[in-house]
């Protein structure tokens, strides 16, 4: 359903569009929260693109501002080598990830599923994150490939749209 709806979204629906799939995602998937995050056009920070919280009490998520990029170092160097990050307890983090763990712990996230996205180029333009803050979740490899699968055609998605803004935009210069 949600891919359908991505295929036929007009350019006016598109943060409706995006906002109720995540919302949709991130329900499935059981999480308080679900967000885009691309990575900056300098490569300096991942910045928010859309974001869904299940609670408007919850505490700012991670994505409510940008994250210098260097930040969550073994996070990103997972991400950009195209490997999803699944953290079912904050004990899940490994030693190296001292830092990225005390982030969570700091954000008071108690699970948390990202999945790397790419752009045409297949190169990492970002990341679609679910987190949960109420309770821990046991995610497994399908809700990766689930994730994955939603990452990969919000992408399409939002690269169509901005080629189509780009042809609106040159049309009426």
């Amino acid at each position: 359903r949600l891919l359908t709806r991505f295929a036929t979204c007009a350019y006016p629906e598109l943060n409706s569009v995006v906002g109720s799939a995540l919302e949709e995602i991130a329900k499935f998937l059981g999480g308080d929260v679900a967000d885009i995050l691309l990575l900056s056009d300098d490569g300096k920070s991942w910045e928010p693109m859309y974001s869904w919280d299940s609670s408007k009490n919850m505490r700012p998520v991670h994505s409510a501002r940008s994250i210098q990029f260097g930040t969550l170092h073994w996070t990103e160097n997972k991400i950009m080598k195209g490997l999803p990050i699944r953290i079912n307890t904050l004990d899940d983090y490994p030693a190296e990830a001292a830092a990225d763990r005390k982030f969570g712990e700091e954000e008071g996230i108690q699970s948390i599923l990202s999945v790397p996205i790419k752009g045409k180029s297949q190169s990492v333009v970002g990341t679609i994150d679910i987190a949960s803050y109420t309770r821990q979740i046991k995610w497994n490899d399908s809700d990766i490939t689930y994730l994955r699968l939603m990452g990969d055609a919000l992408t399409n998605l939002l690269e169509r749209k901005r080629a189509e803004e780009n042809l609106i935009e040159a049309y009426n210069t």
